[in-house]
């Protein structure tokens, strides 16, 4: 082999950088689209389109946590954000008639922010709460750079692999006796 066959080989490492680049928004891009909510692709939803792609979840009815969250979520929306510790004292005398335990409202910045992206965009609480864990998820997925990154150095070795290495696998391992 030639020095010259072999310079072509080796990338630069500004082109290895775009690489990673163009893997890690691809890969950052998969990701939101698996977060988006189910509802984007429902019926008149505004990605209808690509339904068949996105998983849709498989237990789709209301869970019990879901429903006290939008309660919570429509107590801040009646009475504004000086309704929370009415809604605290509303949940601590509710919670003093049963035997269980209930989910109390103490995570507030999800209720505030479902609070906020009800105002914000006009649609029901349960909605509002599915699209902010919707964000806050795309949020964490921005966050986790390292383990992106670790899989962008992956993909682009398998790319590689699959570009170069079967080529060469294809002709045979070189031997090394002459």
């Amino acid at each position: 082999m030639t020095e010259t066959q072999s310079g072509l080989r080796k990338s630069s490492p500004e082109r290895s950088r775009r690489i990673d680049i163009i893997l890690l928004a691809i890969i950052f891009a998969v990701g939101c689209f698996l977060r988006l909510p189910p509802a984007t692709f429902e019926r008149g939803g505004s990605l209808h389109g690509l339904a068949q792609i996105h998983p849709q979840p498989a237990y789709t009815r209301l869970g019990f946590d879901e429903d006290l969250y939008r309660v919570y979520v429509e107590g801040l929306s009646k009475g504004g954000l000086g309704a929370y510790p009415e809604i605290v004292d509303e949940y601590i005398e509710h919670q003093k008639t049963l035997t269980g335990s209930i989910l109390p409202p103490v995570r507030f910045l999800y209720i505030f922010a479902g609070y906020v992206w009800r105002s914000a965009f006009g649609c029901d609480a349960m909605t509002a709460l599915q699209q902010v864990a919707a964000f806050f998820s795309m949020l964490t997925l921005c966050r986790s750079d390292p383990t992106p990154y670790v899989a962008a150095r992956i993909g682009r070795r398998i790319l590689y692999f699959l570009g170069n290495g079967s080529a060469w696998l294809a002709m045979g391992k070189p031997s090394s006796a002459k």
